[in-house]
């Protein structure tokens, strides 16, 4: 039995890779926001929630933590202002309780690709460098999510650690998926009708590798890219409103505009049809959108875990 904990738990990612991987028992996680905390109710029953986690004195024996820390100020959309930043800095509480702790075998982090650029490398390698002081050999890769099967090309930074100086995770090779979009779409609702369409015509060749972007809605922008069902790359984002909830998710069918549904917005995330069905029971199509944008890819994160039990790591 694997035990593990989830720092900055959201809806359970995390969790539900380690189950689709192992018998494995979550023992607490950390999580202040009400939105994603009803998802991972619905789906897992009542966690034990130890809360903010500034206020946390010291965590349990585990096998695996979690950390996947808040992006707010690393992101391209966000002030940029690094690990010093009001949010992203609570990286340093998993120091704090590494210090404090029964320090876990494995450390698993996401986070978004711009961790890595110019800016902030010098911050990411002073955490790698801490880390490998207490103990921890690591190894990042930037990901997008196709290549271990998931349904877009959203890239981000993965990163294992483990507490062994002589083992190192190697990362699973990629694999070869056809799927594109409208394999994750449902019949279409015209509650998610955005307007009618009047770009190019979209490009009916599939295309496994990139995304097929029509147009920019309104006034553009990362939330406002129409793409063609052919290909992959929609991209989910957990600010803005829009009509049928969270920014982004915009794509092009039957010579309209349309939103992904919640539903759909969960399965391009990963999520199996039956548990997708359960997170939208239990949030409002906005909280799905918040959720989603900020979420973990579970297709990606299964594949990765994965890894840890093929090379007997756990």
């Amino acid at each position: 039995m694997i035990t593990l904990i989830e720092l900055f738990a959201g809806i359970g990612t995390q969790y539900q890779a380690f189950k689709n991987n192992y018998e494995v028992k979550c023992i607490g996680i950390s999580e202040i926001d009400p939105r994603p905390l009803k998802a991972y109710k619905a789906l897992f029953g009542e966690p034990n929630n130890f809360g903010d986690i500034t206020k946390i004195k010291e965590l349990p024996k585990s096998d695996v933590w979690t950390y996947s820390f808040p992006c707010t100020d690393l992101s391209i959309a966000g002030k940029q202002e690094g690990f010093e930043g009001k949010h992203s800095s609570l990286i340093y509480e998993v120091y704090r309780l590494l210090c404090v702790s029964p320090k876990p075998q494995v450390l698993i982090m996401e986070n978004v690709a711009n961790i890595c650029n110019a800016k902030f490398m010098p911050q990411f390698q002073d955490w790698i460098d801490t880390l490998t002081e207490l103990g921890y050999t690591s190894t990042w890769k930037k990901i997008k999510a196709n290549i271990y099967g998931g349904a877009t090309i959203r890239e981000r930074v993965y990163m294992i650690s483990i507490l062994n100086d002589n083992i190192k995770y190697n990362f699973p090779p990629a694999i070869h998926q056809n799927k594109v979009l409208q394999d994750f779409l449902e019949p279409i609702k015209n509650e998610y009708y955005i307007d009618e369409y009047h770009g190019p015509a979209p490009n009916t060749i599939k295309n496994f590798s990139n995304s097929i972007k029509l147009c920019d809605y309104k006034n553009g922008g990362q939330g406002n890219r129409v793409y063609s069902p052919y290909g992959m790359g929609v991209t989910l984002t957990a600010t803005g409103g829009g009509k049928a909830g969270s920014s982004g998710g915009l794509y092009y069918r039957e010579n309209k505009i349309y939103k992904l549904s919640p539903i759909e917005m969960c399965k391009v995330m990963g999520w199996p049809k039956e548990q997708a069905q359960i997170i939208c029971s239990v949030l409002t199509p906005r909280e799905v959108g918040f959720c989603m944008g900020n979420a973990i890819d579970l297709t990606v994160l299964t594949k990765i875990v994965k890894g840890l039990k093929e090379q007997n790591i756990l």
